[in-house]
């Protein structure tokens, strides 16, 4: 159970979450955010191979890992800031890993059901 300042907090939210049915983030009991296994400068290829052994490891329960999977292209490059050149590229990365069959096929073999994040806060 993680540490909280405030037990007295700690028992309206659990009572909350059970009430709206709503996961609480890093409750070992709720939802389980996973850490990206790749920084912004991983190739594709090491996006695949980083997702799909994730995607592997994982145990039972809800798992939350947010990322920004994007196509580059010229109006993605545009919104990126001149910083961050490489910004389009990297999304594009995350799209060709999230697509790419081997993650998929090890979500498969996992059976394991895939939301949104809309979805899960609805």
């Amino acid at each position: 159970m993680p540490e909280f300042n405030r037990p007295y907090l700690h028992d309206a939210t659990q009572k909350l979450a059970a009430e709206f049915e709503s996961p609480i983030q890093n409750d070992p009991q709720s939802l389980h955010r996973i850490k990206t296994p790749y920084s912004g400068n991983t190739t594709a290829e090491a996006k695949v191979s980083g997702l799909a052994a994730i995607i592997v490891s994982l145990g039972p329960g809800i798992h939350c890992m947010p990322d920004h999977p994007a196509v580059d292209s010229p109006e993605r490059r545009r919104v990126s800031p001149p910083s961050n050149y490489h910004l389009a590229e990297q999304r594009a990365c995350v799209s060709f890993a999230c697509t790419h069959p081997h993650p998929i096929g090890a979500v498969q073999k996992q059976n394991i059901k895939l939301i949104s994040s809309g979805v899960a806060l609805a």
